[in-house]
């Protein structure tokens, strides 16, 4: 119960931390805004004063060349825009006829096609009474003259205040928002200044801060993040510069106006993953339809947008950046949900940067392990565990799929060996533990061997050598259950053979299994076991086999969990020739055990045995072939 409490204390505190934060983002976003774009103007800033430092100029006047220059730049292109933007809220009202008729020939369509259809299937099924009665509608008539006079006069008046109270309204919003403007960007300039000229001693101070003991965890974090953002913003900010000046030109040559407007537009929305795009290209082409009579116009801007986001997409983008920033779409997605909701539109261009910052921190706190597992771009689960959670699920074309893939990327034997095994050592383990009732592990089972004849029939389409099977022959013993039994018929698939036989040691008693090997005795004798009482089991089955058959040659598969060590010797002790706990051992082993001219003499392999292969040599001079008692 105390720790249980102690749990449910826990969450709560984390909870808790979590609020505390997000509150912390929303109402301090008046100082951290600027911190943030300056963080980011500054990331984009210190290549370029790097480059001038290393041409011999003072950092401080690199500094101060550099952001004189690109802040001068920042300023002209806005109070460009902001002209532009004047003279388009001035010339939209001279094309309201053009737009009117736009909407009047959409308004026809919808109203000839299935729409007009179906609303007037809802006016015959609503029996016309769409009015109502006349005697219902009041007399305005009867109403005198002063009145309506009156009603006029005290109509104007309060249009006339209304209007006066809004256009105060809209003065005051206008002049609050241009100070407040101003103030950032002041603040903005000021950060991106220090941050640039102190770099070194901002970086001394975090790594002050983080204490000795993680001074190297948080060198690798910070120089990790300012790669990678700063790999980001620049790859980016080159894409984008290019796509702003094409569209211009390209909207310059069809004729539509405001083209430095709609080039900057695209250069800082494309800034935004997935929705940034949408953007760009729903307004030119909303201009293009108002402005123009005709179709022309607005289709070739439409072919303008789709030929240079392909261009972007397919050629720009893989070439100059190579790959993603490292956060799932999804991820990605939700954080510029979350970052918006914070921090407004400025949180919807900065979403990325500092998503890639949390996801960086995260790998190197153990306290936000969930963040990287959420939003990382890996997927977090093994290919073992994406097998068994797919057949969990019931997903046979995702177990099909997943298969499939790792087979083209991993080969036969290592699909066999580190997914498909390892999805049944944990079907085994989740039984053991009582996770999985005795329904679900023979459907979970059934799923293995399915997957494993699946590969058995494609592995038959292509012809190859079978050295193994010239060797006498092999018989298998699963020495507890189901489970031993699936694994053995793993090893079959990878031996591209089947076992002459295979026992299950729980329904084939001692007795009979010992006459079977007498009465035809194998080349070598297969053990397979996995779970943790199979192994003694295995143990005295091979005390039994050595006692009475002194020259049979025994192979003990201990199949188990990735990165376990099981001790062989008891086994070997027992009498067993060769143990192993992987696929690809047992495989490499039979294989050169099969060409070695010296029996029980074991080649040397290039195979990944894992060091898992333990042998002992077989007797000097072998007793003979034993008989049926």
């Amino acid at each position: 119960m105390d720790s249980d409490l102690q749990r449910s204390v826990q969450t709560a505190s984390k909870l808790l931390a979590a609020a505390l934060v997000v509150a912390g983002l929303y109402f301090c976003r008046t100082i951290l805004v600027p911190l943030a774009l300056a963080g980011l103007l500054a990331f984009l800033l210190n290549p370029l004063v790097g480059v001038l430092c290393r041409r011999g100029l003072p950092r401080a006047v690199g500094v101060l060349l550099v952001t004189v220059v690109v802040f001068s730049a920042l300023a002209v292109t806005t109070w460009l825009l902001g002209r532009e933007i004047h003279h388009l809220a001035g010339e939209l009202p001279q094309h309201r006829q053009t737009i009117q008729t736009r909407l009047d020939s959409l308004k026809t369509v919808a109203e000839d096609g299935v729409i007009g259809r179906l609303k007037g299937l809802v006016e015959d099924l609503s029996g016309g009474q769409t009015h109502p009665p006349a005697d219902s509608i009041p007399d305005d008539s009867e109403a005198g003259p002063a009145t309506e006079v009156e009603k006029a006069d005290s109509s104007n008046a309060e249009t006339s205040g209304e209007e006066t109270g809004w256009l105060t309204r809209v003065i005051n919003f206008l002049l609050k928002t241009l100070a407040e403007t101003i103030a950032t960007a002041g603040l903005v300039i000021l950060f991106v200044i220090f941050m640039l000229l102190r770099k070194e001693d901002i970086v001394q101070r975090f790594l002050m801060l983080s204490g000795y003991g993680r001074i190297t965890v948080t060198a690798k974090a910070m120089d990790e993040v300012g790669h990678r953002v700063s790999r980001y913003l620049i790859a980016q900010s080159a894409i984008n510069g290019n796509y702003g000046l094409l569209l211009a030109i390209g909207l310059s040559l069809i004729g539509v106006p405001y083209v430095l407007l709609w080039g900057v537009l695209a250069f800082l929305l494309r800034f935004v993953p997935y929705v940034g795009p949408w953007i760009v290209a729903v307004l030119p082409l909303t201009l293009s339809f108002a402005m123009f009579d005709g179709w022309a116009a607005p289709l070739a801007v439409m072919g303008l947008i789709i030929g240079l986001e392909l261009v972007t997409n397919m050629i720009l983008e893989p070439i100059v950046t190579g790959h993603s920033v490292g956060v799932s779409p999804f991820s990605l997605i939700v954080a510029i949900t979350f970052w918006t909701w914070i921090w407004g539109g400025i949180g919807l261009i900065l979403a990325t940067p500092l998503t890639v910052c949390l996801v960086v921190f995260s790998k190197y706190i153990p306290g936000l392990g969930w963040v990287e597992i959420l939003m990382d771009e890996k997927s977090s689960l093994e290919p073992h565990l994406h097998l068994y959670q797919k057949m969990l699920f019931r997903d046979e074309p995702g177990v099909r799929v997943l298969v499939q893939k790792m087979r083209d990327e991993k080969g036969l034997i290592a699909t066999l060996d580190e997914v498909v095994l390892l999805a049944l050592a944990l079907i085994r383990r989740e039984r053991i533990l009582g996770r999985l009732d005795g329904a679900d592990t023979e459907r979970l089972l059934d799923g293995i061997s399915m997957t494993t004849r699946r590969l058995v029939e494609e592995e038959a389409s292509s012809p190859h050598d079978d050295p193994v099977a010239s060797s006498g022959g092999l018989v298998a013993i699963a020495m507890k259950g189901e489970a031993e039994h699936c694994a053995l018929q793993i090893l079959e698939t990878a031996l591209s053979i089947r076992f002459r036989r295979i026992w299950l040691a729980s329904e084939a008693g001692t007795g009979e299994i010992l006459s079977g090997l007498a009465a035809e005795p194998p080349a070598v004798l297969c053990l397979g076991a996995m779970s943790p009482g199979a192994k003694r089991l295995a143990c005295r089955l091979c005390r039994l086999v050595r006692e009475r058959f002194p020259s049979q040659q025994i192979l003990v598969c201990l199949w188990g969990w990735p990165g376990a060590s099981p001790d062989p010797a008891p086994l070997l002790e027992a009498g067993a020739n060769w143990v192993v706990t992987t696929v690809r051992g047992a495989v490499d082993l039979l294989e050169a055990r099969s060409t070695s001219t010296i029996p029980g003499k074991l080649p040397s392999s290039s195979g990944d045995m894992q060091s898992s292969i333990r042998s002992l040599p077989a007797p000097e001079n072998p007793a003979p072939a034993p008989r049926a008692p």
